[in-house]
């Protein structure tokens, strides 16, 4: 793993925070949209940090390798079973 977020793979730095040059605006519409952008980027990084937390949680499970003789579930879709279509092939 990276420990990398995919920008600063794709460009090579991190992307600068949404700027608050001025704790305060006249123009209420505009603080208003900081406030907005504010809360949905805390949102994305509490969505990510659970979904990072999932994953690593589903990949240190352990795994249960198959026995000889288990019943399997098997996906016949990408096998060359040597019959010109699907349909007519034997099950």
């Amino acid at each position: 793993m990276t420990k990398q977020t995919p920008f600063y793979l794709m460009m090579g730095f991190e992307p600068t925070d949404i700027p608050l040059a001025f704790d305060r605006t006249n123009a209420p519409t505009a603080e208003q949209r900081l406030k907005e952008l504010q809360e949905a980027r805390n949102e994305a990084s509490v969505a990510y940090e659970l979904a990072r937390q999932k994953m690593a949680e589903h990949s240190t499970r352990e795994f249960t390798l198959f026995q000889k003789h288990d019943k399997v579930w098997l996906d016949g879709q990408n096998l060359k079973i040597g019959y010109p279509s699907q349909k007519l092939a034997p099950k």
